[in-house]
């Protein structure tokens, strides 16, 4: 069984995908397996995805956005640990072992630098969904899959909590994949589901 299961759903962009794929030998450290979901991408990001035969890759038969792949890959990867990403970031190396270091049965997040920027981004009131880290037997409740793209990341964070690790960060391409389709809508959709959510639950 690996350490780590590393989870990202891709949607075209391959180049992206390409640098990501790339990227996770040069940084991660421990035993990993690699799970990409095909997020009903074109031909060209399927061609890419054969020349690494390590990597499971799951095809959707249309885009399922973020939240169902994320629930679908969590719940069957065989890592210890699960670390769920945007393929549109660039690790720092030994990422995996400094989160691991620090895991305390919270969500731990690295720091997040925007690409180009110089500081990274410090976010007070949540997680961000671009990459975050749970030992998979605590993981219990998945996201509510109303919340197709937004706002799971702040259900993520009132469910488990989260830690910020300062020591390690990724380096974000800023919503390269949702900025490739339409989705005034969807945010309107989400952003009400989490409200209901939230104050079922007490949290507003």
């Amino acid at each position: 069984m690996p350490t780590l299961s590393i989870i990202a759903p891709v949607f075209n962009q391959e180049w992206m995908t390409e640098q990501f794929l790339n990227d996770i030998p040069l940084k991660i450290k421990s035993d990993y397996e690699v799970i990409i979901i095909d997020n009903w991408s074109s031909q060209e990001t399927k061609d890419l995805l054969k020349k690494y035969p390590e990597v499971i890759v799951l095809t959707f038969p249309k885009n399922r956005y973020v939240t169902e792949p994320w629930n679908t890959w969590i719940s069957i990867a065989r890592g210890e640990y699960v670390m769920v990403c945007n393929n549109d970031i660039t690790f720092q190396e030994w990422i995996d072992l400094v989160l691991i270091k620090h895991y305390d049965g919270k969500i731990q997040s690295p720091l997040i630098r925007q690409h180009g920027e110089i500081k990274p981004l410090y976010y007070s009131g949540n997680i961000n969904g671009t990459c975050w880290m749970i030992k998979k037997s605590d993981y219990h409740t998945k996201i509510p899959e109303e919340m197709k793209i937004w706002f799971w990341d702040d259900w993520l964070f009132h469910t488990y909590w989260t830690n910020w690790v300062a020591s390690t960060e990724v380096e974000h391409w800023w919503s390269m994949t949702v900025k490739s389709f339409d989705h005034n809508d969807i945010t309107c959709k989400d952003r009400e589901a989490f409200y209901k959510l939230s104050k079922e639950n007490g949290w507003s």
